[in-house]
């Protein structure tokens, strides 16, 4: 594995933007009813393709989950590859028809408050140089973040405190994700204003996070850690929804939980 992680410092010079690429990584949590809990996250990169795949192991509980983005169809499907079960979303949600493609009758939309409201990030951010982490040189970040809202984006006061190891890791290039500039809806339009060290946060974020810690009150809670890297050729079928059978977000959901249950059945 350690050999495997130092030929990252050399990925984004020996390998082209696409290349596949698969990576893990390990999340622990140290707080509350989630302290013990581990999570593993798999992703996948291929071409215009990612995916992530999900396992939580909770005691005797283990919950998996694969979550495809399928950027050159602008579309994004959570599967289940044992129950042979998909269900998909629009990456341009703004741009579906009114009508539901399953056939079932379309939900009403939330009422949106008519006006004009604001997201104002303000960002307080360190600069903590370059460390070694996994045999890789990456550049350490402390990232505090608060987010406020008014108006008819409603009144809220949130905060973000994080603490990063990144470095340059493959990501998925995708415009339409990319596109995240305009948060206003149909009657409410919003207004984004950032402030504090913004052009430190966009250093910060700017690459894949090798190390992460989340903080609450002070105290971590979420420890995030790359475990294993990898470019071998990655087939098209981890990409691809063919064999599986398209379900409502409703039935999916309910097929998962009940395959969670059949985990506790003799």
């Amino acid at each position: 594995m350690k050999k495997t992680l130092a030929l990252l410092a050399l990925a984004s010079l020996m390998f082209p933007a696409h290349a596949d690429v698969r990576y893990t990584k390990k999340v622990t949590f140290n707080q509350g009813d989630a302290d013990g809990m581990s999570m593993n996250t798999t992703t996948f990169l291929k071409n215009r393709r990612e995916r992530i795949d999900t396992v939580m192991q909770a005691g005797p509980m283990k919950i998996q989950q694969s979550e495809l983005t399928l950027c050159d169809l602008e579309k994004r499907a959570r599967l289940d590859s044992e129950l042979k079960i998909y269900t998909s979303s629009s990456l341009r949600p703004h741009l579906l028809e009114k009508r539901n493609p399953m056939g079932q009758e379309e939900k009403p939309e939330p009422e949106v408050k008519p006006g004009t409201g604001t997201y104002t990030m303000t960002y307080k951010v360190q600069d903590l140089g370059v460390e070694k982490v996994a045999n890789l040189d990456t550049h350490h970040y402390r990232v505090q973040v608060l987010m406020e809202s008014t108006g008819c984006a409603g009144e809220s006061k949130n905060t973000i405190d994080r603490e990063v190891w990144i470095a340059d890791l493959p990501r998925l290039v995708c415009p339409v994700l990319d596109a995240t500039g305009d948060f206003s809806m149909e009657q409410c339009k919003i207004k984004v204003i950032q402030k504090g060290d913004v052009q430190l946060y966009m250093a910060a974020t700017r690459f894949e996070p090798v190390k992460e810690i989340m903080y609450q009150d002070g105290k971590a809670m979420m420890t995030t850690e790359l475990t294993e890297y990898s470019n071998a050729a990655l087939d098209d079928s981890w990409f691809s929804l063919d064999g599986l059978k398209q379900v409502s977000d409703g039935e999916f959901q309910q097929q998962m939980q009940s395959k969670m249950m059949r985990q506790f059945t003799p």
